[in-house]
């Protein structure tokens, strides 16, 4: 068999082995996902702290109007002298005092909302700076491995030119055909395994009588897998 087959194969072999090495590569999706989800939440609670803080305030404005409210009308209370003014402004303070005292629980219900959702925003805020980090991280090095990956395709591609132009057609026209069949792989080795020798694709042990034809036949095949066999 031509030796230039094997070479052939070599290259296509490396050629694939890049291709595997890129699909197996990390380009940072789910490091994406986890990062945009990370950051939706914060978002979320950064919101939700927004309108608690915001309504905490309006609560104590209205808390703040309600006690000058209660104090002008205790004010006025001690000016008058009619009962039935008496009356109302004592049942106008009493409903101040309730509205006062369920300000005064709704604040306190929203300060501890706030405690809580502060300590949600904080926690958050640092899981989204780390997932940040590593996913920029992660597209990083996956930018590195593509570009050396691509320069060693690019290597073998210029190559495999000058290699195939040493092949005969039918030759080329074999190679191609075992190529298609095996998935890229027309060309085994036989390799030592146990004592005996076996095909470097499907495993299979060689036949001693094959290895002795090999070197002298155009086209050697592994008996089980059919791929072009090269004996040293």
């Amino acid at each position: 068999m031509n030796p230039v087959l094997l070479e052939l194969q070599d290259v296509d072999s490396a050629l694939l082995r890049v291709a595997r090495e890129k699909a197996r590569l990390d380009d940072g999706t789910t490091a994406r996902e986890k990062r945009d989800a990370l950051e939706s939440e914060l978002s979320q609670e950064r919101a939700k702290l927004l309108e608690a803080t915001t309504d905490r305030s309006r609560k104590e404005d209205e808390l703040q109007a309600t006690e000058d409210k209660i104090a002008r009308q205790n004010k006025r209370l001690m000016n008058v002298s009619s009962a039935h003014e008496v009356s109302a402004l004592q049942r106008d303070i009493e409903g101040l005092g309730r509205a006062r005292g369920d300000l005064d629980e709704a604040i306190l219900m929203r300060m501890d909302e706030i405690e809580t959702l502060e300590g949600r925003v904080k926690g958050l805020e640092r899981q989204a700076a780390q997932a940040r980090e590593q996913a920029a991280q992660i597209e990083s090095d996956f930018a590195r491995q593509t570009a050396q990956l691509n320069a060693q395709a690019t290597e073998q591609r210029a190559k495999r030119p000058g290699v195939e132009a040493k092949l005969s057609d039918k030759e080329k026209d074999k190679y191609a055909q075992l190529a298609k069949k095996h998935a890229g792989v027309a060309v085994a080795r036989a390799v030592a395994k146990g004592g005996e020798k076996s095909c470097s694709a499907c495993g299979t042990q060689i036949l001693p009588f094959t290895l002795r034809e090999a070197k002298e036949q155009e086209f050697p095949t592994c008996e089980s897998c059919g791929r072009l066999i090269w004996v040293d």
